[in-house]
C-alpha cells in the first residue's frame, strides 16, 4: 500500500482505494468592442477536471491535485470554438483569477495584468492547430526585459524595433506573451517593468477586476513559460496530453501543418525540424535592423510559397523561433493584421529546441538531465532508431545514449533493485511539495537512506511474501484478506504528516506489523465464516512467517 507524500505536477499512482479524479471572434474593431466580448464570456467558470493518464510499466494509479477553482475553465465544457480568441481567454481568466495572491513577484507589478492557470487557453492553441487558424507565443524573459531598458533602447535601432513592436500587443487578438514571473522579484527589472508595461495600453484601469472591461486592455500569461512541446523528452508529455494539451510539435504533425525554423544553422539540420518548409538563418537578427528585415522578408517568401505549392492560399505555416530578443520582434510584425502571414502561426521555442541538436545551453539540457531527458525519455518511449528522427545522431553519441529500449530498462532496474530494503521498495519523490503531486522519479531515493529534508514523497512499501508464496499470497489480496500496505511516511516540503520515523524502511516496517495486527485480530475475534477464518488463517501464517524472516535477515 501506499501511504502519501506531498507533492506538484499530476501523474497516477496506487492507492488501496482508488480515487476518482477531478477531472468565433472575428478580428475586433476596437479595443472596446475586444473588452465587452471577454466581458460577456461566461464559459470560464468551473474546475472539475477529469484527469486519466497510464503511469509506469507497472500500470500504477495515482491521483491528481485539481487547479485551483477559479483559474480554469471545466475540461469539456468549455466552448471549442477554434476561432475564439486567446485574449478572451486570457482576459477572462485575468479578471478572474486569484493567482496573483500566491506570486509576489507578481505583486510588485500589480497595474499589469496576468492570467494563471490558463489551461483552457493552451487547449484553445491546440484547437487552432488542429483548424489552421492563426496565433502566437512570445516568452518574455528577464534577458528580453533587459533589452528595453531606456538608456539601453536609445542606442540602437534594433531594440527601437522591440520597444515599437510591444506597443502593438494589445492589437493581436490571438497572441499569447507569457512572463516568466521569477525575475519580476528582482529590482531592476521590476523598474524596466514599471517604465514600458503600465501605459495605458498595458495598465489594470480598476483594482476591483469586476470584468475584464473594467481590469484591462491586455493579459498577460503567467504559467507555463514554454508552450508544451509533446515531444518524446518531456517529463510531463502524458500528463499534458492527459488535460487535453497535447502539445505544438504533436499537434502540427496530426494536422499536417509545416514548420518553418528560424534559429541558428545548428539546429537546421534536426530531422523533424530539417522536414519543414524552410529555415532561417537567425544568427545576426539582433546586432541589425539589415539583417531582421532580410529574415523578415524570408519569412514572407515561406510562407507565399508553402500557400502556393499547397494549392490553399489560406494554408498556413507554423514558424518556429530560436532567435533571442530578435523572436518577440519578428512574431510580432509578421502575426500584424496588416501583414500577409498574419495568416500564419508562430511559437517562441527557444532554448527548448537546443537538447535536439546535443546543445547544453541550460540547466534542463545539458549534462546529466540531457542525458535523462534525450536519451532514457526518447529512447524509452519511441525506440533506438526513432530516436534519430528525434535527436541528432551526434547528439546521441555526444550524449552517450544506450540505443535500444532493453539496456535502459535493464539499468533501471538495477537501479531500483539496489534501492529496495526487506520491508520498502524506495522513497518516491514528488513535486509540487503536495504528497499527491506528480511523481519525480530522478530523486527516488533508497530505503536505508534518511527520508529528505525540506521535499514530498512517499515511502513505496515492499508487496509482502516472496515469489514461493506468490499464487496462494495473490489470491488471498484479491479476495481483500491481505490489504498490503503499498505506502507509507508520506509528508510535504513543510513536514506535513511526517511522523517520528525518518527512513523508509522503518515506516514500512510499521505499517507492515500493523497490517499484521490486523489481521491476527480479525483471526482471534472469530465473527468471520469458515472459509474466510481459513483465509485469516494462512493469511496471519504467510505474513508472520515473512516479517520473521526479514527481521532474522
Amino acid at each position: 500500500m501506499l501511504i502519501a507524500v506531498a507533492c506538484v505536477a499530476l501523474p497516477l499512482r496506487w492507492t488501496w482505494s482508488v480515487r476518482s479524479v477531478r477531472t468565433s471572434d472575428a478580428p475586433f474593431a476596437s479595443r472596446r468592442a475586444r473588452l465587452a466580448t471577454a466581458r460577456d464570456a461566461d464559459d470560464f467558470a468551473v474546475v472539475t477536471q477529469a484527469l486519466a493518464s497510464a503511469v509506469e510499466a507497472e500500470s500504477r494509479v495515482s491521483t491528481r491535485a485539481s487547479p485551483p477553482p477559479d483559474s480554469l475553465v471545466a475540461f469539456g465544457e468549455e466552448d471549442e470554438d477554434p476561432d475564439r480568441s486567446l485574449q478572451r481567454i486570457l482576459l477572462t481568466n485575468a479578471a478572474r483569477s486569484p493567482g496573483r495572491d500566491a506570486d509576489q513577484c507578481l505583486r510588485e507589478v500589480h497595474e499589469s495584468a496576468f492570467s494563471h492557470g490558463d489551461d483552457e487557453m493552451l487547449r484553445q492553441i491546440m484547437r487552432k492547430i488542429r483548424a489552421k487558424r492563426p496565433w502566437a507565443w512570445i516568452r518574455l524573459a528577464d534577458g528580453d526585459l533587459g533589452q528595453l531598458k531606456n538608456d539601453v533602447v536609445s542606442k540602437s535601432d534594433a531594440r527601437r524595433r522591440f520597444a515599437r513592436a510591444i506597443e502593438t500587443w494589445p492589437d493581436l487578438e490571438n497572441l499569447v506573451v507569457s512572463v516568466g514571473s521569477w525575475w519580476l522579484c528582482n529590482k531592476r527589472y521590476e523598474t524596466i517593468w514599471h517604465e514600458r508595461f503600465n501605459a495605458s495600453r498595458f495598465a489594470v484601469r480598476s483594482s476591483s477586476g469586476a470584468s475584464p472591461e473594467d481590469y484591462a486592455p491586455f493579459a498577460f500569461h503567467a504559467g507555463c513559460f514554454y508552450l508544451p512541446m509533446g515531444t518524446p523528452d518531456d517529463d510531463d508529455r502524458d500528463a499534458w496530453a492527459a488535460k487535453g494539451i497535447v502539445g505544438w510539435v504533436r499537434a502540427a504533425r496530426e494536422a499536417g501543418v509545416k514548420l518553418a525554423l528560424v534559429g541558428p544553422r545548428y539546429l537546421k539540420d534536426v530531422p523533424w525540424l530539417a522536414e519543414g518548409v524552410g529555415w532561417v538563418d537567425a544568427a545576426k537578427v539582433s546586432a541589425s535592423v539589415g539583417a531582421l528585415d532580410e529574415a523578415l522578408a524570408r519569412c514572407a517568401e515561406i510562407s507565399r510559397a508553402a500557400k502556393r505549392d499547397s494549392g490553399n492560399p489560406d494554408e498556413p505555416v507554423l514558424f518556429v523561433f530560436q532567435a533571442g530578443w530578435a523572436a518577440k520582434v519578428m512574431i510580432t510584425e509578421l502575426a500584424h493584421p496588416s501583414k500577409p502571414t498574419s495568416a500564419d502561426m508562430f511559437v517562441d521555442a527557444g532554448t527548448a529546441l537546443d537538447g535536439f541538436a546535443g546543445k547544453g545551453t541550460r540547466a534542463f539540457n545539458k549534462g546529466e538531465e540531457g542525458k535523462r531527458k534525450y536519451c532514457e525519455n526518447v529512447v524509452e518511449r519511441v525506440g533506438g532508431e526513432e530516436a534519430k528522427f528525434w535527436v541528432l545522431p551526434e547528439a546521441l553519441d555526444a550524449y552517450g545514449c544506450e540505443r535500444s529500449r532493453e539496456a535502459i530498462w535493464a539499468r533501471r532496474a538495477a537501479k531500483e533493485e539496489a534501492m529496495k530494503t526487506k520491508h520498502c521498495v524506495a522513497w518516491r519523490r514528488t513535486g509540487g511539495c503536495d504528497p499527491e503531486g506528480p511523481r519525480e522519479p530522478r530523486n527516488d531515493a533508497p530505503c536505508a537512506n534518511p527520508i529528505p529534508k525540506k521535499t514530498s514523497g512517499f515511502c513505496e512499501c515492499a508487496p509482502g511474501p516472496p515469489k514461493r508464496e506468490t499464487t496462494v499470497y495473490e489470491a488471498l489480496v484479491r479476495e481483500g484478506v491481505v490489504r498490503p500496505p503499498r505506502s507509507a511516511g508520506g509528508r510535504g516540503c513543510d513536514g506535513t504528516k511526517t511522523t517520528k520515523h525518518s527512513y523508509c524502511e522503518s515506516e514500512c516496517e510499521k505499517a507492515w506489523k500493523e497490517e499484521l495486527a490486523r489481521l491476527e485480530l480479525a483471526v482471534d475475534e472469530g465473527r468471520e465464516d469458515g472459509r474466510t477464518e481459513k483465509m485469516l488463517r494462512v493469511a496471519v501464517a504467510l505474513v508472520r512467517e515473512w516479517m520473521d524472516a526479514s527481521v532474522s535477515a
